[in-house]
């Protein structure tokens, strides 16, 4: 009689554990799925933050060599630091203007241009276009800032002033658009 109480127990038992067991069995799965996915996701994103990390430090690099600074010591802190003076230099030298978002047919871009002829101190131009974006060299001994100031207003109001220092000068053409 024990024996077939056991086996009565047993055949009860038996499919009650063994759902469980599947049960669990599938949850296991599920868990390791779920965390596959995960490192997945997370190799992916680590991927997509190295390869925006090196966009940065290459825009960086080319902002960089498109306006240099010029480090000088601070007399009172012994510090470098950066020196954007409005002065004449003494020798000729290229100063670089660029401007974002303005079309090499343009009309404003000659304009520009023969205003920038006109400067006493200016003795060349020199333009170039890539993506949307015009290049002057300017030969001339004056900064990027005195240069900029010599052109008339009405010309000046055309672009907006993004950054500046002796030897380089980023503009952007305000469009009908961009305001």
């Amino acid at each position: 009689m024990k024996s077939l109480s056991l086996i009565v127990v047993a055949i009860v038992i038996f499919p009650v554990i063994s759902v469980r067991l599947h049960a669990q069995s599938h949850t296991y799965r599920k868990i390791n799925q779920t965390t596959n996915e995960v490192n997945s996701t997370l190799k992916n994103t680590q991927t997509s933050i190295d390869s925006a990390a090196r966009a940065i430090q290459g825009t960086r690099k080319a902002l960089s060599e498109l306006i240099p600074t010029k480090k000088t010591k601070s007399t009172t802190s012994g510090k470098a630091e950066s020196h954007y003076a409005n002065t004449v230099a003494t020798t000729a030298k290229i100063v670089n203007l660029s401007i974002s978002d303005m079309e090499y047919e343009d009309d404003n871009l000659e304009l520009l241009c023969n205003s920038l002829k006109s400067i006493p101190g200016v003795t060349e131009i020199n333009k170039n276009y890539k993506n949307n974006t015009v290049g002057i060299g300017i030969k001339s001994k004056l900064t990027a800032l005195s240069i900029w100031d010599a052109v008339p207003k009405n010309i000046r109001k055309l672009f907006k002033m993004i950054e500046s220092n002796d030897n380089a000068m980023l503009l952007k053409y305000k469009t009908e658009t961009s305001g």
